[in-house]
């Protein structure tokens, strides 16, 4: 006699159907679909299941009473029980699959959160209570994501502005009333929901679509679940990625967040469709609100192709954008880069090329593939000439080579270039001047540190609590040797940064540095304790330190000091070496072990720029 998974696989074949659908209509979830089918859970553990089975396989009685039979179940016409064949230690006991346990009236794995898996009459009232994500919400302009670079010894600071831009495909429309759609075939208990996303997951989540057609039901939302599953395990990210449905309507942007806040999920597809047109939503956790992709059909055409074939790949490619930024915001560059080059492999249209494009800037710069990400802003600008965010970027992109890799002026010449066009169509950007002071201060040209100035104070005038404006004056200030201007600024930087944060640490390291240029030595040497003793693996201190205790005579403590410094350097991109003054750190050494001083006036007037 056959086995009860291998029915199974024969009859699901013959019909034609997805495990997904087959979840949604008899109310279980695919993955116990799937544990069926191959035996991993030798039966279903009721009887009403095998029956929904074979009523949406549309099998004939005798089919059904062999199934039911295999199950272990009495056939339907038997009035009499019939004999288990299964061995209980097999029978799938929970919706999981797992040992089951019950905790306030909710069904849960044993190895799980009670959260995890719920009834759907605990569920609601769980979605009334559940608040809006707020902790997650970013206020930011609309084509903007800021993003953090670490500078590192001196290097002055600039917001790193990783804009996204030419949005403009996207149209926003009203998702209307919902309609009332078919209830799953098992209505006892409802269908399961979504595991709530642990931490280390990324939950893709696809809600059933509304439909407004007279006469037509179509499974949107298991489509568009089926293709996205296949593009996250081509990706190679099904280990940690995973795609569900939400078997129930969304009916607006609160909604959609306040379910991504419930099942802790990255993005939610939801939408609706009539006879005309189909409208996707893309919602994801970032506090941008909703993408909406929207397609209206011509008179006469059908819209099956559109919901089977157009809706799915272009929902896959988008929603491996949205993932793509997803894992840019939570510092998966490697991740982002992944997804979003398979999206490209898909052949999407210009402007979805376009935004692809610009998040693969965003990822290959994290990445230090400079070249890549060079590229990949200019692929943008061919698409889409007026796309000026991709011209600030690709100024970061060279400002980047050149301190970690290149240091070739003609990348910080390339880097004001494109600043100066974004500026040129959006002089009021504060960034890009802030940004292009930087290049300029690292260039040293002719005329190039009185423009840094300018940059700095104009940004400085217009927002008066911008430390970065303060922070980079400061050093501008000390590399000139402006006596009487260069501590002001940095004790304002100071005053503006958060306490013990990176730029508060920061601004510790500069005055440590300007005072010991000055020869005052208990405040140098007091900023730079208090620099190490917030962050000890800051290593930017330890080469003032040790000119400190060198001039003060002690050289075993200046020797312990600059050895400390070249450790910090070495784990540092290689250009950092010669850049922030290890050879000559090494000379130091030699001479203080012989009993030589190398900290003369000349040296330390030298190492103001």
């Amino acid at each position: 006699m056959s086995t009860f998974a291998e029915l199974l696989r024969k009859y699901i074949a013959r019909a034609g159907i997805t495990d997904a659908e087959l979840a949604r209509n008899i109310g279980v979830r695919r993955q116990t679909i799937f544990r069926w089918k191959e035996g991993i859970v030798a039966r279903p553990r009721h009887r009403k299941d095998v029956i929904s089975l074979a009523k949406r396989l549309r099998l004939s009685d005798e089919e059904r009473d062999e199934l039911l039979i295999v199950a272990g179940f009495a056939p339907e016409s038997m009035p009499t029980a019939y004999p288990s064949t299964v061995e209980p230690s097999n029978v799938d006991d929970s919706i999981d699959g797992a040992e089951e346990t019950v905790k306030n009236g909710a069904v849960v794995a044993s190895n799980e959160e009670p959260s995890v898996t719920i009834r759907l009459d605990e569920a609601a009232q769980q979605n009334e209570a559940a608040p809006a994500d707020t902790d997650n919400e970013v206020v930011i302009d609309q084509e903007s994501i800021f993003a953090r670079l670490a500078w590192t010894k001196l290097v002055p600071i600039g917001i790193l502005l990783l804009l996204i831009g030419g949005t403009g495909y996207w149209l926003v429309a009203d998702a209307g009333p919902s309609s009332n759609l078919p209830e799953p075939a098992s209505t006892r208990s409802g269908p399961p929901l979504p595991a709530v996303a642990i931490e280390t997951e990324t939950l893709l989540l696809t809600a059933l679509f509304k439909n407004y057609s007279q006469n037509e039901g179509y499974n949107v939302a298991g489509r568009i679940e089926k293709e996205l599953a296949e593009q996250i395990d081509l990706a190679g990210l099904k280990e940690d990625t995973r795609t569900d449905i939400l078997y129930r309507e969304i009916f607006d942007e609160e909604d959609a967040q306040n379910t991504l806040a419930e099942f802790n999920g990255a993005l939610l597809i939801w939408g609706e469709y009539d006879s005309g047109r189909v409208l996707v939503n893309f919602t994801t956790r970032s506090g941008k609100g909703s993408n909406t992709r929207e397609k209206y059909l011509l008179p006469e055409q059908p819209i099956l192709p559109i919901i089977n074939i157009n809706v799915p790949n272009e929902s896959r490619i988008l929603a491996q954008l949205a993932l793509g930024e997803h894992f840019l915001a939570k510092g998966e560059p490697i991740k982002a880069k992944t997804v979003l080059e398979k999206a490209l492999l898909l052949e999407p249209p210009a402007d979805m090329q376009k935004n692809l494009y610009f998040q693969l800037g965003r990822a290959y710069v994290a990445t230090a593939q400079y070249e890549k990400s060079i590229d990949a802003y200019t692929q943008v600008l061919t698409l889409s000439p007026a796309t000026i965010n991709a011209h600030y970027n690709r100024g970061l992109v060279y400002y980047e080579r050149f301190i970690n890799e290149s240091g070739d002026p003609a990348d910080l010449d390339q880097a004001i270039v494109e600043y100066n066009r974004m500026l040129k169509r959006n002089p009021q950007f504060t960034n890009a001047y802030l940004n292009r002071g930087i290049a300029y201060y690292s260039r040293k040209g002719t005329g190039d540190l009185a423009a840094a100035e300018a940059d700095f104070s104009l940004v400085a005038e217009k927002e008066p609590d911008s430390y970065r404006a303060f922070y980079n004056r400061g050093l501008l200030d000390i590399l000139q040797n402006n006596a009487t201007q260069w501590e002001p600024d940095l004790l304002r930087a100071k005053e503006l940064a958060e306490p013990a944060s990176d730029d508060y640490v920061n601004t510790l390291v500069a005055l440590c540095w300007g005072y010991m240029l000055e020869k005052e030595f208990k405040s140098a040497q007091s900023t730079c304790e208090e620099a190490l003793e917030i962050a000890p693996e800051r290593g930017d201190s330890h080469d003032s330190m040790g000119i400190v205790h060198a001039l003060n005579g002690d050289f075993d403590a200046a020797i312990e000091q600059f050895g400390l410094y070249l450790v910090w350097l070495e784990e540092k991109p290689e250009a950092y070496y010669e850049r922030y003054n290890g050879p000559l750190v090494e000379e130091w050494i030699a001479q203080l072990e012989v009993g030589e001083q190398p900290i003369t006036d000349e040296v330390l007037e030298s190492l103001r720029g």
